[in-house]
């Protein structure tokens, strides 16, 4: 069972990746960075999962963040907005950020449960990514957040 902080500013879907992880993991939540920030320096987690658009600290400052605290720690990033090209942009940027893994919102449990399963089972290195392939349209990393829902 590993300990996993799931940093989304979307309460339902806190909720949902908790009810999809639950009972395996011991799982909390968080609705901003700066907040999961603390937790992630309270506690002792084997894993943390954030979105990547959110207000205040995104999913990329969190990420960097935690990896200057801990360069091991291990980070899945997911995001929205397929339908809009920052969504996939986010998602390549946070990989070439050095983020674990990342996946696509929305996603069925059996692509969570699988993610998190190699994220942790990994010693080093990346885990591919669960979303289209980029078009190499979007090559800039964008390291704030839109104004746009998701």
């Amino acid at each position: 069972m590993a300990n996993v902080l799931v940093i989304d500013d979307n309460w339902s879907v806190c909720e949902m990746i908790e009810a999809m992880l639950d009972p395996d993991h011991e799982v909390t939540t968080c609705f901003d960075g700066t907040r999961g920030l603390r937790l992630y320096e309270e506690g002792d987690y084997d894993l943390v999962i954030t979105d990547l658009m959110m207000p205040g600290l995104t999913g990329l400052e969190v990420m960097r963040s935690i990896r200057e605290r801990e360069p091991g720690a291990k980070v899945l990033t997911i995001s929205g907005g397929k339908d809009l090209p920052i969504g996939t942009a986010l998602l390549k940027c946070a990989e070439l950020h050095g983020a674990d893994a990342t996946l696509e919102k929305p996603f069925r449990r059996n692509d969570l449960v699988h993610r998190v399963d190699q994220v942790l089972a990994s010693t080093f290195g990346q885990i591919s990514s669960a979303h289209p392939a980029d078009d190499g349209a979007s090559s800039g990393c964008v390291d704030s957040h839109p104004d746009t829902a998701v």
